[in-house]
């Protein structure tokens, strides 16, 4: 971590030198002060640079624009600059939880699973979880919300989509919720 944090700072030495000298250079040449010999310009409208001035005022915003790509790479994260986030943390190396916690697991999916069914599959899905995820099919036709026939053509959907499972339970079926 240090040597992010002295990386980071000279980053930002380097940015504000360059960008001193570069100002400083500019400020001198559009006053004048650098011209070369007798007040010739040599067809520059009126900024008197010599070859010198022209090449340190070059390097200078070089090193301007360098340091600047850097330091915006090593504060975004950059993988390519090689400097790891001394700003933003890498949330892609953190865990996620995807799912819910066991004990809301079964809730959550019967929550989800109802629904996606149509009014009568979900209200019979419903009675099956409520009364604890499993009940007699004799017991759903004896609640005398749809007809036995009915039960049966719903029971027949839900089994098919694999969320009920029938089992044989004497003369009737045993009707629970498909883990």
């Amino acid at each position: 971590m240090k040597n992010d944090t002295t990386g980071t700072a000279l980053l930002v030495i380097a940015i504000v030198a360059s960008l001193l000298v570069a100002l400083f250079i500019l400020a001198l040449g559009t006053t004048g002060t650098m011209m070369g010999g007798g007040g010739m310009m040599g067809g520059d409208a009126g900024y008197g640079f010599s070859g010198t001035w022209l090449a340190i005022l070059a390097v200078a915003v070089i090193v301007l624009i360098v340091s600047i790509v850097l330091l915006v790479a090593r504060l975004s994260g950059n993988p390519e600059s090689g400097a790891p986030s001394a700003v933003i943390p890498n949330i892609a190396t953190q865990p996620v939880a995807m799912t819910p916690p066991e004990e809301n697991r079964q809730t959550t999916d019967d929550h989800m699973i109802s629904r996606l069914l149509d009014g009568d599959e979900r209200n019979l899905y419903q009675m099956i979880a409520s009364a604890g995820g499993s009940i007699l099919q004799k017991d759903i036709v004896s609640k005398k919300v749809f007809s036995k026939a009915k039960v049966t053509r719903l029971l027949d959907k839900l089994e098919e989509r694999e969320l009920i499972v029938r089992e044989r339970y004497g003369a009737t079926n045993r009707i629970r919720i498909a883990k």
